[in-house]
């Protein structure tokens, strides 16, 4: 059996903030593809994070995989998210048995409605950003639409709202795969500092 394929951010990315909406990860490719941000053409099973304080300076945001114009074939190009775990993942099997927020689609129009999770501070939220110190690192779930491949992606906390990309890891073959923690290459020490000391801009919600 072939190992699940890993992809590091070790590259010219590696010190991006990827958190703030202004970005789109693709998820099932072994080549790293970030994309800016732009309606209408984002890129098939991919990942979207925008975390942000409101204008009460509360944190909001959430993670959202990519949205679809039409109803495609089956399977979707976008992701079902996985929903437990908290973005605290590390050790756990993701498989069929996970609970999975999927895509829905209008099959009257052939819109898609993507998948998507939230932060939140109450029992039930889907994860909460306001639990990771610095440095932190949290894992993100996820599925292809028919669940026939699995895999995670790995973000390293810089402050509250700002988490740049660590990588990410899938099985092509179906079977489970085990989140475990892809080694993280060295930020530039300007970056980080210039993330903590600035705080974030606020900016729309998903």
């Amino acid at each position: 059996m072939a190992a699940p394929i890993v992809v590091l951010n070790d590259g010219e990315h590696r010190d991006l903030i990827i958190s703030n909406g202004e970005y789109f990860v693709q998820a099932l490719t072994p080549a790293l593809n970030i994309v800016p941000y732009l309606p209408g053409l984002e890129p098939t099973n991919a990942l979207y994070m925008n975390f942000f304080y409101d204008d009460a300076d509360i944190v909001q945001g959430g993670i959202a995989a990519n949205p679809l114009p039409f109803f495609p074939s089956h399977p979707l190009q976008t992701l079902c998210i996985l929903a437990t775990g908290g973005l605290r993942l590390e050790g756990m099997t993701i498989d069929r048995g996970g609970s999975f927020v999927e895509p829905s689609f209008d099959p009257f129009g052939g819109d898609i409605r993507p998948a998507a999770i939230t932060h939140g501070t109450g029992p039930f939220s889907a994860f909460n950003l306001l639990t990771f110190a610095g440095g932190d690192m949290a894992y993100i779930g996820y599925a292809s639409s028919d669940k026939s491949i699995f895999g995670y992606m790995q973000i390293q906390r810089v402050n509250v709202t700002d988490w740049r990309l660590i990588g990410y890891s899938y099985d092509p073959s179906g079977t489970g795969i085990v989140v475990t923690a892809l080694p993280a290459p060295p930020a530039a020490l300007g970056v980080l500092g210039a993330a903590l000391l600035n705080r974030p801009r606020r900016c729309g919600a998903l």
